[in-house]
């Protein structure tokens, strides 16, 4: 899917409100953005010209991404509490097998220091019978599932809304604290 023009009228307003400066700030994309809107290099070009020391890892590694995989923790130990942002666009959708989800969303809460954002825009579960994202993954995510987030976790929810039916929402957080695996996987992603 990746990121679209309308997430980042969701997504830096929020981020201008919670930093004084973005210069030499950390963030982390999922992917490599790439999609119908924008050239490959266009949202780190974004970041970029914002201040930000940019990094992109994809399991691809393709267009300058670092190869890693949110399936393995390991492989992610370096950067906790690294990032000040971390842009989930079009990503943990894909995950999978569904049972790997904990360990995708546990990775990038371990990646993001406290006081950072993750800003999300994945499938809404409305997009399950819409044409175009009938069969585009497994998972679909909804406002419940960002609610358990933050209340498990200490996040705050700053903006969620519902465009080109994916979840655009941005969370702030505050802790390092994490639900149990048992806990996550009860939460509803409409599989």
């Amino acid at each position: 899917m990746g990121m679209v023009p309308g997430d980042w009228d969701v997504f830096l307003p929020q981020i201008y409100k919670g930093f004084t400066h973005l210069e030499g700030k950390n963030v982390l994309e999922l992917g490599n953005q790439t999609n119908q809107f924008y050239e490959p290099a266009a949202p780190r070009m974004v970041w970029r010209s914002l201040g930000f020391n940019h990094t992109m890892v994809d399991i691809n590694g393709e267009d300058g991404a670092e190869i890693l995989d949110l399936r393995e923790p390991d492989q992610w130990v370096k950067w906790h509490n690294y990032f000040d942002v971390i842009t989930n666009c079009g990503v943990t959708e894909h995950v999978e097998p569904n049972s790997v989800q904990y360990t995708a969303w546990k990775v990038i809460h371990d990646c993001l220091k406290p006081g950072g954002f993750i800003c999300n825009a994945i499938p809404h579960k409305m997009g399950i019978n819409m044409h175009r994202w009938a069969n585009h993954c497994t998972v679909y995510y909804d406002e419940e599932f960002f609610d358990k987030l933050c209340e498990a976790s200490g996040y705050v929810k700053l903006d969620h809304q519902i465009v080109r039916e994916h979840s655009v929402c941005i969370l702030y957080k505050q802790s390092n604290e994490f639900p149990s695996e048992e806990q996550f996987m009860e939460w509803p992603t409409f599989r």
